[in-house]
């Protein structure tokens, strides 16, 4: 195998396995950088380092000429050690001249007054948007300053084959038993969210164009609809029987209350529960148009996540339903 050229930082999570994939699916050799190095295969080779170290981060970059990052301290951990990962990951592309492609999310901007765009003010609501938004200005501070060259992929909410938080095995999960399926709050105010293989090819796009350095970059997402909406195509393609609830935002907020006791993930929630209680929407257009790559049919996207929590689960199958 050629040495590669292309890396993945964090290439074993949710983000960083789609990249990966895309990135090889288009041919393209990958250097895939992770604390413990995958098993190396087919225009693939995993190599072992600390993403938050920039002295066991540089050998990994040595003859990389771009790589997406797509490493994260814990989620409880980012107002603490997000920013200072960020600084040692661009030590160690100072040192090999590596160009980065940061894997984002919409933390940054914080509550909404209309559909997000690129140019839209950021005004975190929390901690946790903070260190977003601080960590994404170091970025293109490095950007400006000629150390770095930088872009940024912003990203909704994951779903997907691959992506196995608790909240979409209550989702699909549910919906494939046949069981009610439960959105959490009203549910009736419109949500972008985005597929985790168009995640990765985003990504994988802004990492092989020049024009895309220097910029923030909306990732594909699917049109929005509102959260009941999307629960109830769903159950209609699992084809179950499965019926759709509510649980009132009221219980929501107790459920966080008592789960945040044991559970640090769900204590961290409450911070980022606007997006679900008021409408949040992505423009990706400026992606769009610039490259030419939309976001998958949903209904499509729904059916390749359903398979996933089939097989995952180990279910029977069910005949298979079609995308409208």
């Amino acid at each position: 195998m050629p040495s590669p050229t292309l890396a993945v930082i964090g290439g074993t999570g949710f983000a960083g396995a789609a990249t990966v994939g895309a990135l090889v699916a288009a041919g393209h050799s990958v250097r895939v950088i992770a604390r413990h190095a995958p098993t190396s295969r087919a225009l693939v080779e995993g190599f072992a380092a600390n993403a938050a170290d920039a002295n066991s981060l540089t050998p990994a970059l040595e003859g990389i000429t771009t790589a997406v990052l797509c490493a994260r301290p814990d989620y409880w951990t980012w107002p603490t050690e997000l920013v200072p990962m960020f600084e040692n990951v661009l030590e160690a592309a100072r040192r090999t001249g590596t160009r980065l492609v940061l894997c984002d999310n919409l933390y940054a901007y914080g509550i909404p007054d209309g559909p997000l765009t690129e140019t839209s003010p950021l005004q975190p609501h929390g901690p946790k948007g903070r260190a977003r938004k601080d960590g994404a200005e170091l970025m293109m501070r490095a950007h400006e300053l000629g150390e770095v060259k930088i872009a940024i992929g912003r990203a909704a909410d994951f779903f997907g084959p691959g992506v196995d938080y608790p909240n979409l095995k209550m989702l699909f999960g549910a919906a494939l038993q046949g069981k009610t399926v439960r959105v959490f709050g009203e549910g009736n105010t419109p949500h972008s969210i985005s597929f985790i293989k168009d995640v990765g090819l985003g990504l994988a796009t802004l990492a092989l164009h020049d024009e895309a350095f220097g910029k923030v970059w909306h990732l594909p997402v699917a049109p929005p609809m509102t959260e009941l909406e999307q629960a109830r195509r769903i159950v209609s393609l699992a084809a179950t029987g499965a019926s759709v609830g509510q649980l009132p935002s009221w219980a929501v907020h107790a459920m966080f209350k008592v789960m945040g006791l044991f559970s640090p993930m769900m204590r961290e929630l409450p911070e980022v529960w606007y997006q679900h209680e008021q409408p949040f929407v992505v423009d990706d257009s400026r992606f769009v148009k610039a490259f030419g790559v939309r976001a998958t049919d949903l209904d499509t996207a729904c059916l390749e996540t359903l398979a996933f929590w089939r097989t995952k689960l180990g279910l029977v199958e069910q005949p298979a339903a079609r995308a409208a």
